[in-house]
This record gives C-alpha cells, sequence and structure tokens, in this order.
C-alpha cells in the first residue's frame, strides 16, 4: 500500500493503469530526477502485484 512518502507515485501510477494521460505526465512532471524514476517504477510493481492478488480494485 502506498505511504504518505511515495504517494504522489501511486497516484501517477493508477493514472497510468486507466489511461488518463494528462494525469499520469502531470504526476511524473511534479518528482524531477532518478529517484522519482526509480520510485515510479517501484509503485508500478507494486500495483501490478496488489492486481495480480486482486488487492488493488478499491484503490483503483
Amino acid at each position: 500500500m502506498p505511504t504518505k512518502k511515495n504517494e504522489k507515485f501511486f497516484h501517477a501510477s493508477k493514472s497510468f493503469f486507466r489511461g488518463e494521460k494528462r494525469r499520469f505526465a502531470a504526476a511524473l512532471s511534479a518528482s524531477k530526477g532518478k529517484t522519482a524514476v526509480s520510485s515510479f517504477c517501484h509503485s508500478l510493481l507494486v500495483l501490478h502485484k496488489m492486481m495480480e492478488n486482486g488487492m488493488a480494485e478499491e484503490f483503483l
């Protein structure tokens, strides 16, 4: 589940999975640098794992 620290990356991940291109781009552009990219990728992996386990429906 998202923590306070990586919450914005989970919101970007949700936008990515929903196909909301503008929200996805805005969430990513709000954070810059290598850390932002790695945090976003990690949140995508966690969200994907949640989807596999059937835990992401209430989150998405």
